[in-house]
């Protein structure tokens, strides 16, 4: 029934042209995220388990194609005022064009005589809980202001800009609007880094013998109270405060890390990357390479970053049935780059605004 209703709902694909004098900080884009996060839908029950309703997707996109790069955002015809009011908002001269499917073109069958095909998602390192590095540690408020800001797409845009007649590169982000509630994922990886313990995690059974063992000691606690022999819990009370105080400055590096990035609003994200050539000018070391290098540039080695699945969606295998299982592999990474599948390959991972 998902199945049936998704496929009443049609997508448009918007050519987004930023005009060059057009200046503004990576805080605008930020913004343009706070209001796509206007399309999360809530569901009853009949909605969702007997009409089929799921939460649709945006797919922002950036495509090269022959060396000519565009930028693109794929969103639900309904959807559309939305992500223009989003754009022109932050960049009021820019020009948005409804375009055809560029992937129309490629293949989907592989092996291929004329095509071959490199691609795979991209993955958090550890829980999503923990953020990757933004905007605001590529930025040096003090020297020159024409240095003030440190561009990481620059390295993508070079990259991009030199590809040959007949290879196409494809960088897509899924994006899926989110409640208010995910911000819980954090709660127990503090509790890792303070070593408390997490309760959320038991099984039932557990959680209620854990209760009985609860008041059994709170009935103990009022016993002994009578007596005054409350002193120890007193002092275990008084010492909670001063957990933070005693980490160590990478544990209280990522307490904090933990807290900002669950302070703002979320998304659920899905990153592909396909690099689809002609087989007389493919490059894959340049391409792939030069991609995971731009990738690389937002890891925080003690907090987060973005790795190229390579056990499960890349398309690279070893040991046995090496050509059925990469011939596989190809063709489910086109499929679902094309169908922008915001369900298919690996679990959704969850990034705020920034």
């Amino acid at each position: 029934i998902r199945k049936k209703w998704t496929g009443t709902i049609r997508y448009v694909l918007l050519a987004i042209d930023i005009p060059r004098g057009n200046e503004q900080s990576p805080k605008a884009v930020e913004n343009m995220f706070s209001y796509l996060a206007g399309a999360h839908s809530t569901f009853n029950l009949i909605e969702k388990y007997w009409e089929g309703k799921v939460q649709l997707s945006f797919s922002l996109e950036i495509v090269s194609i022959d060396g000519y790069t565009q930028f693109l955002i794929r969103t639900p015809v309904h959807s559309r005022d939305l992500v223009e009011s989003a754009v022109y908002s932050q960049y009021p001269d820019a020009e948005i064009t409804e375009v055809n499917d560029y992937t129309e073109g490629i293949p989907i069958m592989f092996p291929n005589d004329e095509y071959d095909v490199w691609g795979c998602e991209f993955i958090q390192k550890t829980s999503s809980a923990y953020p990757i590095k933004t905007y605001k540690e590529f930025e040096n408020p003090t020297g020159d202001p024409e240095l003030a800001y440190k561009d990481p797409m620059a390295t993508l845009m070079d990259l991009t800009s030199s590809l040959k007649k007949g290879e196409q590169l494809w960088y897509q982000i899924i994006l899926i609007p989110i409640g208010f509630d995910w911000p819980t994922i954090a709660d127990s990886e503090v509790k890792k880094i303070l070593k408390e313990k997490d309760d959320s995690k038991k099984h039932l059974g557990d959680k209620i013998v854990d209760t009985i063992v609860k008041w059994l000691e709170e009935f103990s606690e009022a016993i002994y109270s009578m007596w005054g022999d409350i002193e120890e819990k007193e002092k275990e009370k008084q010492e909670q405060p001063f957990k933070m105080m005693n980490l160590k400055p990478r544990e209280k590096k990522q307490v904090e890390a933990l807290h900002d990035k669950t302070s703002k609003l979320g998304f659920e994200f899905k990153i592909r990357f396909v690099y689809v050539a002609k087989k007389e000018v493919m490059n894959k070391p340049k391409v792939t390479h030069g991609f995971v290098g731009y990738m690389k540039q937002f890891a925080s080695l003690d907090l987060n970053n973005l790795k190229p699945d390579m056990d499960k969606t890349a398309t690279k295998v070893h040991y046995f049935f090496k050509d059925y299982r990469l011939t596989l592999k190809k063709k489910k990474i086109v499929r679902n780059y094309k169908k922008r599948d915001k369900a298919a390959g690996r679990k959704a991972g969850i990034m705020n605004i920034e």
